[in-house]
């Protein structure tokens, strides 16, 4: 049974994929081939009760994140389908009793629930969710009536799809593009500028990416030897990204799909190695040459730049061991410590070139970020009053305009497949204000949850976690700085072009370790243990207040920010190989 996951049963992958085990379907299935299994109807009973509102269509849009539902109506003008987008859900539900076909985003709490197992038991860790936390992958309803058609494309996610009511019948076949960036839509036509960029776009990357020739619209013949699925209630599919797939509905039908999304390894490593360029202002330099030639001659020196950067750059550089999840993002470092964990003062570390330590001079000890941007000068106070009135007026009268040009802005985006269409987590306000009680409850039970797993963390998921959320990913969301703390925060892997960081820990840290802290944020690339141990005794030495620190709490410290991304351990063998 499908349902709600807890620490009593069985692994979400495990139910879905039953009777394969989990092992099985990643060695066999997972990016090589599709996977059906059929089981009883009541298989997803307790899904749809407890996380899809028991099928109801109404209560299924009003609660759907999506800005817009699209709607599908068959084409009374040859074949295909005509279809529109409506951020009103009555009038998408009037499209649906007149004969037409639905699909938006599934509601937050079956996305929390399945996205957020889902993809930590396949094993993508971090690289399911933006660096600000976002989930990459979404959960989408397709409401289909029976006759509908989506004829044949492939997309650019993983898809784990979930029959609920009625019958489908799919054809699916490989398309020679594995593990694909963009999706291939022929189904869309030419019939505007931005269908026909959009498959432009997506013609380049096949055209690359392609094992052997590709063609982007194949003619009947192509088709023949297709293979079929029917998919009835409690039937389970799996097929990869790049799979050919047209679905045909034979009774009015309700589905989900899970589309997963992860981070790729070529995104991981092209920002790490940007994020080095970025620190040489040759290289944050804009592009600016006299003529081919100069600006080829500039290319070769960033290019060799770039070569050097690459070269020092090392798997535990790219990936800390706490980057995996379930992650906390906020420590109190020790007062004390008995045991030095095997660190010497001649323990060698190597600073990671993706890592910087800083000190918060923003935050106070005991007051939240909200509190300090409210603690404003009485001079800052008066100017902002002064502001406030000068543009009261025009701030209430373009507040309608100003919020559709946001939503107008958020909602933009690559025309590559119809999922990017509805990739938007804003909310309309009549569903955002029904949403807030449901969320301050799911909170609510995600902190109780968070609390009671907290001291068994692991890292990783699975094994009988309590995983029920997004929220469980993360522990320790808060800010707040012990009292008598000091803050200090850890940043690796900035090189995205949003610059937003992929691990982020904050460290309140004892004001006799604030020395220590501080040396180590522009200590030199190799550095000993014994060395920080020498600056914090220098820096605390004849102090009264701070006294002398313990050398088995300067390796504590050291140790856990080795295990934050900091730093690492230099081995033996490596540092003979640097001396030879």
């Amino acid at each position: 049974t499908v349902g709600a996951f807890t620490g009593q049963r069985c692994e979400l992958l495990a139910q879905v994929c039953y009777p394969l085990s989990p092992e099985h379907f990643m060695a066999r299935n997972w990016q090589r081939c599709a996977f059906a299994v059929h089981g009883p109807a009541a298989r997803y009973e307790a899904l749809s009760q407890e996380r899809l509102h028991g099928l109801k269509l109404r209560s299924l849009a009003l609660d759907s994140p999506s800005e817009e539902i699209h709607c599908w109506m068959t084409s009374q003008v040859g074949a295909g389908n005509e279809s529109f987008k409506t951020s009103d859900p009555e009038a998408a539900l009037a499209c649906h009793r007149a004969g037409g076909s639905l699909y938006f985003r599934a509601p937050p709490e079956a996305s929390e629930l399945l996205v957020t197992a889902l993809s930590q038991q396949l094993g993508m860790s971090f690289g399911a969710l933006h660096s600000d936390g976002a989930p990459r992958s979404e959960v989408e309803t397709f409401v289909s009536r029976a006759g509908h058609v989506t004829h044949w494309h492939f997309d650019f996610m993983e898809n784990f799809t979930l029959q609920l009511q009625g019958k489908k019948r799919w054809k699916l076949k490989h398309s020679g593009v594995r593990v694909p960036v963009r999706g291939c839509t022929p189904q869309w036509g030419r019939s505007s500028e931005a269908v026909r960029n959009a498959a432009e776009q997506q013609a380049k990357c096949h055209a690359q990416h392609a094992e052997g020739d590709f063609d982007p619209s194949p003619d009947e013949a192509f088709w023949q030897d297709a293979h079929e699925v029917v998919m009835e209630p409690g039937s389970f599919m799996y097929f990869p990204a790049g799979m050919w797939h047209q679905v045909e509905c034979e009774e009015d039908s309700i589905s989900i799909n899970v589309s997963i999304m992860g981070q790729t390894w070529a995104d991981l490593i092209a920002e790490a190695v940007r994020q080095r360029l970025l620190a040489h202002p040759e290289s944050r330099a804009p592009i600016c040459m006299g003529s081919i030639t100069h600006g080829r001659e500039q290319a070769r020196c960033l290019l060799r730049l770039a070569r050097r950067e690459l070269a020092a750059l090392t798997a535990p550089d790219l990936l800390p061991r706490a980057l995996a999840l379930p992650r906390i993002e906020h420590l109190t470092l020790p007062t004390a410590s008995e045991t030095a964990n095997g660190v010497r003062l001649a323990t060698k570390y190597r600073r990671n070139p993706l890592a910087v330590l800083f000190r918060l001079h923003s935050h106070r000890a005991g007051d939240d970020d909200e509190d300090d941007e409210e603690d404003l000068s009485s001079e800052e106070e008066q100017s902002n009053v002064e502001e406030e009135q000068t543009f009261e007026e025009e701030e209430q009268s373009g507040e309608e305009d100003l919020s559709e040009c946001a939503q107008s802005d958020e909602a933009g985006g690559d025309e590559d497949t119809m999922h990017d269409e509805a990739n938007n987590d804003a909310r309309s306000p009549s569903i955002r204000a029904r949403g807030l009680k449901r969320k301050k409850t799911r909170d609510a039970r995600a902190s109780a949850a968070a609390d009671a797993h907290a001291s068994r963390l692991r890292t990783r998921c699975g094994d009988n976690e309590r995983l029920v959320a997004a929220s469980c990913l993360f522990p320790d969301g808060s800010k707040r700085c012990a009292e008598g703390h000091v803050p200090f925060v850890v940043h690796v892997s900035f090189g995205s072009e949003d610059l937003g960081s992929l691990l982020r820990v904050q460290l309140d840290t004892p004001a006799p370790l604030v020395p220590m802290l501080e040396w180590l944020g522009s200590a030199p690339t190799n550095f000993s243990a014994g060395d920080a141990w020498r600056a914090i005794n220098e820096a605390n030495g004849g102090s009264e207040v701070n006294g002398r620190v313990d050398f088995p709490l300067v390796a504590a410290v050291l140790s856990i920010l080795e295990d934050n991304g900091f730093c690492r351990r230099r081995r033996k063998q490596s540092v003979r190989q640097n001396a030879a």
